[in-house]
């Protein structure tokens, strides 16, 4: 049997875990009803790790499993949470960095268990100031940012702003960047 190369990987930058990253962590953390004031140093470390290699959703799962008790499923929910809010405030500081100003909120398709799945979907493809979000329901976010939401935004780049939306459909809730829309028989078959 030949050895076959391994699969090229891209290293995560555990730099882009800034202090205002790590302060909003706790503070997600702190907010949780289900870590108790004993258990938050332990859960915000294993937060924190799970984060700096760029999101080991599965070693926090297992980690708020083993020092809270937490079952399974409310485990994958909450290092989901806690990674989708680190992830939209690294996200905005790395594109700042790139001088990029503004970007399209993205409906995942996935219904968000957010406040109000109708403002995210409807808010798809608008685009908004990195450094101030969208306002949805009276209240500036980010994608990503409230509970239960898997929206996600594409940056929006001077200059190339006529490729932004050549491949996304607005209002399916579903077509991401990059990604051809399918049929149903084509999802339900997993063609990609």
């Amino acid at each position: 049997m030949r050895d076959r190369p391994s699969m090229p990987t891209v290293k995560f930058d555990a730099a882009r875990v800034t202090d205002e990253v790590a302060e909003d962590l706790l503070r997600n953390i702190l907010a949780l009803e289900d870590v108790s004031s004993e258990h938050s140093d332990s859960v915000y470390d294993a937060a924190m790790r799970a984060i700096s290699v760029g999101g080991d959703l599965s070693a926090l799962s297992q980690a708020l499993v083993g020092i809270v008790g937490m079952s399974h499923r409310r485990a994958a929910a909450v290092s989901t949470a806690l990674w989708f809010k680190a992830s939209a405030l690294m996200d905005r500081d790395r594109r700042r960095g790139l001088g990029i100003e503004s970007a399209r909120w993205r409906y995942s398709g996935a219904p968000c268990a957010a406040r109000d799945d109708a403002s995210h979907r409807a808010a798809d493809g608008k685009a908004f100031p990195i450094d101030k979000g969208l306002q949805l329901n009276g209240r500036w976010t980010l994608p990503g940012r409230e509970d239960g939401c898997r929206c996600i935004s594409s940056p929006i780049i001077k200059g190339l702003e006529h490729l932004d939306d050549r491949n996304h459909t607005h209002g399916s809730g579903g077509t991401q960047p990059g990604h051809r829309a399918l049929g149903r028989s084509q999802r339900c078959a997993g063609v990609r």
